[in-house]
């Protein structure tokens, strides 16, 4: 008996679903929260799962998705296509309609990086990810971006 557990998500229905044990399990939002799940990550012990627009965290006893940060109360319409995290505790948020974002874990706070939104109009993130100091954003239109942190 695998007494491990294993996430993964169903990309139509956009639901987590928790594998253990045989069992398929699924993990619901909030029912205040109407959202797809786009993606999940593991960062030390806690698994992050994000949405369009909200990030969140498993309560991995209780089986429950937490919201851990809001993004649509201080960004409309926020599209989130992927994030990657570095070293010093910061996700690196990539979007289709709001560019590059930072947030910070420990202060819980969520920032536009200016010097990427002024040089990159209207920038879409596909895919991001960081290596020691440095972002490498994948974009529609301006190619590999590298961003030193």
């Amino acid at each position: 008996v695998n007494e491990k557990a294993y996430y993964l998500t169903m990309p139509k229905k956009g639901d987590l679903l928790k594998v253990e044990n045989n069992r398929i399990k699924t993990i619901y939002f909030n029912k205040n929260i109407d959202n797809q799940i786009i993606g999940f990550f593991r960062l030390d012990q806690l698994i992050y799962v994000y949405s369009q627009g909200k990030l969140f965290i498993i309560n991995q006893l209780e089986d429950k998705l937490e919201l851990q940060y809001d993004f649509d109360k201080q960004f409309s319409n926020l599209v989130i296509t992927s994030i990657t995290y570095d070293r010093n505790q910061n996700l690196w948020i990539g979007t289709l309609n709001q560019g590059l974002i930072k947030y910070d874990l420990t202060k819980r706070i969520a920032t536009k990086i200016p010097v990427i939104e002024k040089q990159f109009k209207n920038l879409n993130v596909i895919c991001i990810t960081s290596h020691e100091n440095e972002v490498f954003i994948g974009t529609q239109g301006y190619g590999l971006i590298i961003y030193n942190t």
